[in-house]
Order: C-alpha cells, then sequence, then structure tokens
C-alpha cells in the first residue's frame, strides 16, 4: 500500500488522470486484497514510467538542441544520471532530476535567447539565399564565427558577431531577393488583371515592407514565401534547417 501511495503521488505531480487508479486503490484497500495491489502498483509503474520517459525526451530535445550552440556540460550530466534512474525504475529520482533539469534547460533558453534567435535568422537567410539560386559562402563567416564563440560560452562576444553575420548574409541575399520581388509583383498583376482576388497579396506586400523597415528579417522572409506561394499559386515551402557542418569559413 505505501508502494501504491508513492506511486499516486508521483502520477499527481505527473498530471496523471488518476480517477480509475485511486478508485480501484480504495477497493482494494477495503477488501484487503493484496494482489490487486500488487497489480495496481505495476499498472502505476507503467503508466508513470511511460509518462517521465516521454518528458525526458522532450527535455533532451531541448539539450540537444541547445548543445549545438552553447555549453550544456551541466544538463547532460544531470540527462545521464536522469537515464540511469529510468533504468534502475528510481521513478522518484527521475522526477526530481528531470524538475531541476527543466529549470536549468529554462535557465540557459534564456541567457542564450538572442544567439539562439541570430543564429536561426542566419540560417533562414542562408537556406532563402540558396532557394533563389544564390552562394551564401563568402558571407558565411562571421556565422561560423559567431557559432565558435558561443559554443566556446562568450556570449557578449558571440551576439554582436551574429549581428554583423545576419547583415553580412543579408547583403547577398538583396540583389536576388529584389530581382524575385520584380517577378512576383508582376505575376500578381497579371493574376489581378485576369480578375481574381489579389487582395491577400496586398497584405503580403505591406508585412514585408514593414519587418523589412525594422530589419525583421525572419519575419521578411516568412512574408516573402507566402508573397511567392501566392503568386505562384503553390503552397509555401517550409525552410530547412541548415546543419551546422554546411556553414562555411569564408569572410
Amino acid at each position: 500500500m505505501r508502494q501504491v501511495n508513492d506511486y499516486l503521488q508521483l502520477a499527481r505531480r505527473q498530471g496523471i488522470d488518476l480517477n480509475d487508479f485511486a478508485g480501484r486503490a480504495r477497493d482494494a484497500v477495503l477488501a484487503q486484497d493484496r494482489e490487486t495491489l500488487e497489480v495496481l502498483g505495476r499498472d502505476l509503474f507503467v503508466h508513470l514510467a511511460a509518462s517521465l520517459t516521454e518528458e525526458y525526451e522532450a527535455v533532451l530535445a531541448r539539450s540537444q538542441e541547445l548543445s549545438g550552440l552553447v555549453p550544456t556540460t551541466t544538463p547532460e550530466v544531470e540527462l545521464e544520471s536522469c537515464r540511469a534512474s529510468l533504468a534502475m525504475g528510481d521513478l522518484s529520482g527521475v522526477q526530481r532530476r528531470l524538475r531541476h533539469l527543466e529549470e536549468e534547460l529554462g535557465e540557459l533558453e534564456d541567457r542564450w535567447a538572442t544567439v539562439q534567435i541570430l543564429v536561426a535568422e542566419c540560417d533562414l537567410i542562408t537556406e532563402t539565399i540558396r532557394d533563389l539560386g544564390g552562394d551564401p559562402t563568402p558571407a558565411l563567416g562571421p556565422l561560423a564565427e559567431g557559432r565558435r564563440l558561443a559554443r566556446e560560452g562568450d556570449r557578449a562576444a558571440a551576439e554582436p558577431v551574429l549581428a554583423r553575420a545576419t547583415l553580412a548574409l543579408w547583403s547577398v541575399l538583396d540583389p536576388p531577393f529584389l530581382q524575385e520581388l520584380a517577378r512576383l509583383r508582376d505575376a500578381i498583376l497579371r493574376r489581378r488583371e485576369a480578375g481574381e482576388d489579389t487582395t491577400a497579396a496586398v497584405g503580403h506586400l505591406r508585412e514585408l515592407a514593414e519587418d523589412l523597415r525594422h530589419r525583421n528579417f525572419a519575419a521578411a522572409i516568412s512574408a516573402f514565401r507566402r508573397l511567392r506561394a501566392f503568386a505562384d499559386g503553390r503552397p509555401p515551402v517550409a525552410p530547412r534547417a541548415l546543419d551546422p557542418s554546411e556553414v562555411g569559413t569564408g569572410t
């Protein structure tokens, strides 16, 4: 019964629906049914283990996403301990370590949010350059340097370098981007002349202009993709994540 109570408490903290389990536990206690309590304990263990494993996988994914950019030594040690606790069936230990890991990762994500945003923006611009038939290599040097500084834990130095990388990559993107915008404008005009409703395209153009005015390049590319999808009559293509190995060392 103590084991079942421990599992029930863990399950409550885990947010698992206990309506069925609690009723079965009450009935088994009233009947002094040891066999039913043992079965209930096993069922609770399985549900808890599944829930904690799912949460562990989510935390692991967050840690891996960060590890490509910044030092994550402490979370990695905690993850190893958490994995060991799962293997031993120490569910309370797993839950305790997961809560600690979530706090640590939350602090890391807050501290490195600007770096993450800048790298994601650089990756998006790089992918768009390639999508439009350009070569981003000449402007990838600052991105590689910014990534290196971030991996070494030098956030203060990494942020301005990555900001310069964004501008360098946009300077490469600008000519084919403007050329493609001209093509899209002509395509939208032809559709309007054919009697189609182009209100959505006008909205995308306004968003694009506003985003560019504020140098919000990621949002500008998103509006550009929607505009191109409308003009060409096809669904927008989601940008492919750029692998760190694709980042060159050009200047």
